[in-house]
């Protein structure tokens, strides 16, 4: 339910842009709106998938899910996440950092000149420092969100 009323108050506030003047738009009040939803919307979904694929993998069905199949998944879906994040993160970093009027047609100027100066390998700068730390931290991400979970479902269990 509380997934369903999320997605319309986001529909809700879609449409009122849409329906009002562009100065009051989302893109005029951020104007790398663009870039950060072609950044986060794969990546999240991309991170999610996996985490559930993987929990669905290792648990049997109707058994408990457990410390090692919870730090796996976890671990595994930050991974995922950056593996998919790293070159649209690039992208906007870039587009947010350059000074006005640089990419006068957004985030497809900065994508065509960073493969034509650069190369494709450029869309994976910094992933080392990346990939080291997506494994523990989203491990520990998932393992603080099923302790939270356990906590919530024996302390308000008809929730």
């Amino acid at each position: 339910m509380m997934k369903e009323s999320i997605a319309i108050a986001i529909i809700i506030k879609i449409l009122e842009c849409s329906t009002i003047s562009k100065p009051r738009c989302l893109l005029s009040i951020h104007p790398h709106a663009l870039s950060t939803v072609i950044n986060y919307v794969p990546a999240s979904g991309m991170y999610f998938m996996t985490y559930e694929t993987i929990q669905r993998w290792m648990v049997p069905e109707g058994g408990k899910l457990g410390l090692l199949s919870t730090i796996l998944a976890g671990g595994l879906a930050g991974i995922a996440n950056w593996i998919v994040g790293i070159p649209p993160d690039v992208l906007k970093s870039r587009l947010q950092a350059a000074p006005e009027g640089t990419y006068k047609n957004g985030i497809r100027e900065v994508f065509a000149r960073l493969l034509k100066e650069e190369g494709p390998t450029a869309l994976y700068k910094g992933c080392t420092p990346v990939m080291l730390r997506a494994f523990p931290a989203n491990a520990a991400c998932f393992l603080g969100f099923e302790a939270a979970m356990n906590f919530l479902n024996w302390a308000a269990p008809s929730l």
